[in-house]
């Protein structure tokens, strides 16, 4: 998925390899002047082979990067899951374990930023505080009601840009890394039958037979 003018990997993305990213906005400051961009360095992670691969060109560019962004990165071939916070120079990324849930939005929550100066908006901390009271996420459905949520009236999950809210939701992904399979929406999300498959994964043919 493609903001107009952006490279890819700005949003969530998959590519053939069985490697699925999805991405957000942080805001740190101070942020580094004549360093990386974040939309190279998300653009670069699209690029790789493995979710090994992923993480290594996320290491690579933290010293020379020059803002901050979630991503959240699996692999339908191995199965794993990680998130990564960069922050200006630095990156910390933790493992997210089958069966456990982790919830993200646009401020830094990893234990290694907890000191990090950043700006957060209210619709940030809205959205996270909703999210971190419904039901944990454990079957697709329940994801999908947390996605299009729209509980809180004035700075719902699923937004709509409407003031005092700037932003609105353009689309959402659900991937299915069992599966190796990406769903996207441009709808409300209340149910699985809404979404609209755009891909089963090359990376099915592409998995070593044994």
């Amino acid at each position: 998925f493609t903001y107009p003018a952006s490279p890819v990997g700005f949003t969530f993305g998959y590519n053939d390899r069985g490697v699925v990213t999805s991405c957000n906005g942080l805001n740190p400051h101070p942020v580094r002047k004549g360093k990386l961009g974040r939309y190279f360095v998300n653009r670069d992670v699209l690029a790789a082979t493995s979710i090994d691969d992923a993480l290594e060109r996320l290491r690579k560019a933290a010293p020379e990067s020059a803002l901050g962004f979630g991503m959240s990165i699996g692999c339908t071939r191995s199965r794993r899951l990680y998130h990564a916070e960069m922050a200006p120079g630095k990156v910390d990324i933790i493992e997210i374990k089958p069966g456990s849930t982790y919830l993200h939005s646009n401020s830094y929550t990893h234990e290694a930023f907890k000191d990090i100066n950043q700006t957060t908006s209210e619709s940030t901390k809205h959205r996270l505080d909703r999210a971190s009271k419904m039901p944990a996420p454990k079957t697709p459905k329940l994801a999908l009601d947390i996605l299009g949520d729209e509980t809180t009236p004035v700075y719902p999950i699923y937004r709509y840009g409407i003031p005092p809210d700037e932003l609105a939701t353009i689309s959402t992904a659900l991937m299915d890394l069992d599966n190796a399979l990406v769903l996207v929406t441009d709808r409300r999300l209340s149910s699985a039958q809404e979404l609209v498959p755009v891909l089963e994964h090359a990376a099915r043919a592409r998995r070593p037979s044994a």
